[in-house]
């Protein structure tokens, strides 16, 4: 909203400008003549006139483009724009008459004057910035100031104009019929135009086809300038209305002639190594844009088809392939070409032995044969289907060696030189370092994956284990489950029942992420049959059910539950498949004990029942029972020796007056004795119950 009320008041004085020169025209057309204060009065408001209305062209989208295209295309409008204002204008005054000649002073005369005056200069002060920024193209430290020079000059001949008019010099220095001051300055003026307008770098940076077309257009439009500056801004009706403005415009239209000119014949000069120009850009962008498409790129075969690709279009060649280097069976493989038939690639000798290949990767260089037909190395390529006469080949090195080749044929003998040479190395160079990073990019994925993975399976199991150990009124409880690796197997929960606790141990085949969600939907299905089914075994029975429709036919779990009665002091449990269950009695030796029972998944149906059975065991004080997978009894040290069930009964027997939280530390302690330096190869998960 700001920006159009500033607009707003910019358009609104540029119409009370317009109303006050009009008033004042229209008094100078009836008396003839005006005071002298008045008459600078009216220059001075003619020049704010013509510099609000640049000032309002200044904004605009058109003005503001960088493009050097755009800017020559601005210059055309501005000059076909100068000739519609003289038509235009010639023909709404009726200028054609014959008392037109004879009457200098009619008032189609003093209209013609002063539209065309106000138009003609604001348009070519617009044109005035667009020189200035061709100018400033690639600017000097001398540009601006040559540039600042030239428009204090114009300035102060404009101002000299305006006193001669009126009878006053600058310099006041007459020699015979010439006045010094005006003619001196008008050649620093236009000396200062030559050199201004020998800035044109602009023109090295079109490319030929650009050239080309500024040639041919350049032109009519050179012949536009020189006949509006000669002829049409020297019209006396222009003259008489403003000197100040009659100068502006011929001045603007001698610089704009002299820059189009200089520009013209610039253009002459580098038309001749404007393909080589051309070819060098486009080389340099494409190596450019490799560069940066290759480093967001990390598919091999992406990358190798933009190599070809870019290296077919940009070295103009008949065929290219890109030939990969195994790093296990060292055979060479094309993996991506251009204009190459599969049976022409089939037929290619890739034997990375001998020949151009052999030498390549012997050599770990380029190759450039001009002769094929007279180099013993290309024999090969004799039998071929194609015929080449010349061949380019660099190879693609990396810190490990020579990861492949990169080909380039062309039909004609002497057709490449040490420029394609150079060129194809270089973009051998980016396939090189692109293909080793998503090599190393594959490496770290796969690496991420699997670490990924662990973490999601670890976190999984963590989260399925209690945060804390049950409270129970008559019994201690305590347990822990240590992995041998970043994620186990195994598992082991609680479930809180109507005055009865529920114990679930388990075991599932297998380890990572897989093992982790396995054991994740175990225990949502004990959770939401727990409370239905109070009896082990027909608990057991209905997850084997649910189970066995989901594992894969590989997988199965191996699980012991137990329901404790807290006020009768009586544990009944099922086991399936699972380690025994071993009894610690107040008197006597510990007992393991071992209902028959088949691991969940392996079975569905009847016999799975039918071999299932439940035990049910009454506890007394001091009595112990310990839960356990099978990564305890199989715990080996250095020796490969197993820590077996009997010295599991040792232990137990020793620890059995202890604490359940004794106990487990005592038999991890003792465990991790035996294993010593060995590495854990299972998972190890204790559940110790004892009644107080």
């Amino acid at each position: 909203m700001r920006f159009l009320n500033l607009r707003t008041i910019e358009l609104l004085v540029v119409v009370l400008l317009l109303v006050v020169i009009s008033v004042l025209d229209l008094l100078f057309y009836l008396n003839g003549t005006f005071p002298a204060a008045i008459d600078y009065l009216r220059e001075i408001i003619l020049a704010a006139l013509v510099l609000f209305g640049i000032h309002i062209i200044r904004k605009s989208k058109f003005m503001a483009t960088k493009a050097v295209v755009g800017k020559l295309k601005g210059l055309y409008l501005a000059v076909a724009g100068l000739y519609l204002v003289y038509l235009v204008l010639k023909i709404a005054v009726n200028l054609f008459s014959p008392e037109y000649g004879a009457n200098h002073r009619s008032v189609q005369a003093f209209l013609y004057g002063g539209l065309f005056s106000i138009l003609s200069s604001v348009v070519l002060l617009a044109v005035l910035l667009i020189l200035k920024d061709l100018v400033f193209f690639k600017r000097k430290k001398t540009t601006a100031k040559n540039f600042i020079l030239m428009l204090v000059f114009l300035g102060l001949y404009v101002a000299h104009l305006n006193l001669k008019q009126r009878g006053v010099s600058l310099l006041n220095l007459d020699v015979g019929p010439f006045t010094v001051s005006g003619e001196v300055l008008l050649y620093i003026l236009i000396l200062l135009m030559v050199i201004n307008a020998l800035r044109n770098s602009w023109v090295t940076y079109l490319s030929k086809r650009q050239k080309i077309h500024c040639l041919w257009l350049g032109i009519p439009l050179i012949v536009g300038a020189i006949l509006f500056q000669t002829l049409i801004a020297r019209q006396s009706a222009v003259v008489e209305y403003s000197v100040s403005l009659a100068a502006l415009i011929q001045n603007n239209a001698l610089f704009l002639s002299i820059y189009l000119g200089m520009s013209f014949f610039s253009l002459l000069l580098h038309l001749p190594t404007a393909g080589i120009f051309d070819r060098k850009i486009r080389e340099l962008e494409s190596l450019h844009d490799l560069s940066r498409t290759l480093s967001t790129v990390l598919d091999s075969q992406k990358i190798s088809g933009m190599i070809t690709q870019k290296a077919a279009d940009v070295i103009n060649s008949d065929a290219v392939w890109l030939a990969v280097l195994d790093s296990d069976s060292r055979a060479l493989k094309v993996v991506s070409s251009e204009n190459l038939q599969s049976a022409e690639i089939a037929a290619l000798d890739l034997n990375p032995s001998n020949g151009v290949n052999g030498w390549i990767i012997e050599n770990k260089t380029s190759i450039l044969i001009n002769e094929m037909a007279k180099d013993p190395r290309c024999k090969s390529f004799k039998d071929w289907n194609r015929k080449f006469g010349s061949l380019l080949g660099v190879p693609l090195l990396s810190k490990n060696g020579v990861l492949g080749i990169l080909f380039s044929g062309r039909v004609d003998t002497f057709t490449y030189g040490e420029e394609e040479r150079q060129l194809l190395q270089a973009f051998a160079n980016q396939a090189a370092i692109a293909l080793e990073n998503a090599r190393l990019f594959e490496e770290v994925v796969v690496k991420e994956r699997l670490e990924q993975e662990l973490k999601v399976a670890h976190d999984a199991q963590r989260k399925l284990l209690p945060k804390k150990m049950p409270e129970l009124a008559g019994f201690e409880i305590d347990a822990i489950s240590i992995t041998a690796n970043e994620v186990g197997g195994d598992y082991y929960d609680f479930f809180e029942l109507e005055g009865k606790l529920g114990i679930a141990v388990g075991d599932v085949s297998g380890k990572g992420a897989k093992a982790a969600f396995y054991m994740a939907e175990l225990k949502g299905i004990i959770e939401a049959l727990a409370h239905i089914y109070s009896s082990p075994k027909d608990l057991m029975i209905q997850i084997n059910r649910t189970l066995v429709r989901n594992l894969e036919p590989t997988a199965f779990i191996s699980l012991i539950y137990a329901v404790l009665d807290i006020k009768k002091r009586e544990l009944s449990f099922s086991r399936a498949g699972h380690c025994p269950l071993l009894f610690c009695p107040k008197r006597g030796e510990p007992q393991f004990m071992e209902p028959r029972g088949l691991g969940l998944g392996l079975e569905f149906g009847k016999k799975f029942e039918d071999i299932l059975t439940e035990q049910k065991i009454k506890i007394k004080s001091g009595e112990v029972l310990l839960f356990y997978t099978d990564g305890v009894i199989e715990a080996r040290n250095s020796e490969q020796k197993e820590f077996d069930q009997e010295r599991l009964r040792t232990v137990a027997a020793k620890t059995a007056s202890l604490s359940a939280r004794q106990i487990k530390d005592a038999l991890v302690n003792e465990i991790r004795a035996f294993v010593g330096q060995a590495r854990a190869h299972d998972d190890l998960t204790f559940v110790v119950l004892k009644a107080v």
